[in-house]
Formats: structure tokens, C-alpha cells, sequence
């Protein structure tokens, strides 16, 4: 099987932040710079953050020491414009300044666009395409941490791929201990008629939240 690797001339401490896929204006934010965001959501996602080594820690037998906490989420919702994505980037580019963290950034839509073009043939794919689907799509399954933005506002079909695709996600990584950082806008009426009673459960058990 032929691989693909992407290459660049540029600084390699930009490059792995440009790598991560968070849009260049959130690129280097951090909790600090967040004055619009309201002190509590600040705080309960400081909160979430400080706790990251504790909730991963892993026992002399290299298993999670803390088994009921172990890969929990973040779940971050709010009005538009709130400053939902910038405090979920924020906590992300923290985690990785203090803790050396590996994150990615994906907005839900695209994806489950990136997924679906990565099932069909990989013939119909030009080699750089299919280079940078494998490069994107690759963080979501190994980042430490994931951001999931814009979550409810993927396209709705009959055949419920983008909600599979999404609670796969979800539950692989909290399987493999990876936490994800999701972030909505959507009420939680709105998530009762988007999502399936087993994927609100999941986050509810799962996930911290905090309303910007």
C-alpha cells in the first residue's frame, strides 16, 4: 500500500500549529485573553483543564487510575456568537503549552465530509487530497485532544450517517481514553430531536458541561 506524507519548509512549531486545524484566528489563544467569556464558564473550564493529568493518569500497571473519570469530555454550548469556539480552542492550546497535549480541531460537517470522500474509492482522490483527508481525519482517531465544533449543525440525512459517524467518534475515543472537546449551539430541546436518546445519555455521563 502506497503512503503519504505532507512536507513543509516552514518554522516547525507553526507548522504543528497550523497542523492542528484550528482556524488561524484562534490560532495561540489562551484562557487569558478570554474577557468577553462569563467568569464561570472561565472557571468551570479552567476547572476541566487543570484536571486533564489527574482524570488521564495512568497506574504502575499502566492502567487509568481513575477509571470513572478517565477520557471525560468537555462539552461547551451557548448562543451564537457567545465565544463558544474561542473558549474550546483556548482550553486546547493551554493543554498543550502546559502539557504537551496533541490536539486537532474539526468542525462536525466537514468532518463528515472528509469521512464519507474516505470511504468511497480512493481512486476518485487526486494523491495530495487523499494525502491531507488521511493527515486530518488521522488526529481524530490520535490527537490527545479533540475539538468537535459546530456539532448540530451537520447536514441531516435519512440515512443517520453524520449522527453514527459522531457517536462512533464520541465512544471510540472515550474508549481509547482520548477526550473530546464538543462544542454546540443547539438547546437541549434542539438536541432531544437531532440526537438519539443513547448519544444524549453518553454525554451526559461523559462529558463535563459548561455554558458560555
Amino acid at each position: 500500500m502506497k503512503s503519504y506524507r505532507l512536507t513543509t519548509d516552514m518554522d516547525p512549531e507553526r507548522a504543528r500549529w497550523l497542523g492542528t486545524g484550528i482556524p488561524r484566528y484562534l490560532l495561540g489563544l489562551s484562557l487569558d485573553e478570554l474577557d468577553k467569556v462569563p467568569a464561570d464558564a472561565l472557571k468551570a473550564a479552567q476547572h476541566w483543564l487543570e484536571g486533564l493529568p489527574e482524570r488521564q493518569r495512568l497506574n504502575e500497571h499502566g492502567h487509568a487510575a481513575n477509571r470513572s473519570d478517565y477520557g471525560r469530555g468537555l462539552l461547551v454550548t451557548g448562543s451564537a456568537g457567545s465565544g463558544k469556539s474561542s473558549l474550546a480552542v483556548a482550553v486546547a492550546s493551554d493543554a498543550r503549552r502546559i502539557f504537551g497535549t496533541s490536539i486537532r480541531y474539526y468542525e462536525l460537517a466537514e468532518y463528515v465530509d472528509d469521512a464519507k470522500a474516505l470511504a468511497g474509492p480512493k481512486s476518485d482522490l487526486e494523491e495530495e487530497q487523499l494525502s491531507r483527508l488521511l493527515h486530518r481525519s488521522g488526529g481524530v482517531q490520535n490527537a490527545d485532544l479533540l475539538i468537535l465544533d459546530d456539532v448540530g449543525y451537520e447536514r441531516t440525512t435519512g440515512s443517520g450517517y453524520a449522527q453514527d459517524k459522531l457517536a462512533r467518534t464520541l465512544r471510540g475515543r472515550y474508549r481509547g481514553g482520548l477526550p473530546t472537546i464538543v462544542v454546540t449551539s443547539l438547546t437541549g430541546g434542539e438536541v432531544v430531536e437531532k440526537y438519539s436518546q443513547a448519544l444524549q445519555t453518553f454525554l451526559s455521563r461523559n462529558f463535563s458541561l459548561v455554558i458560555v
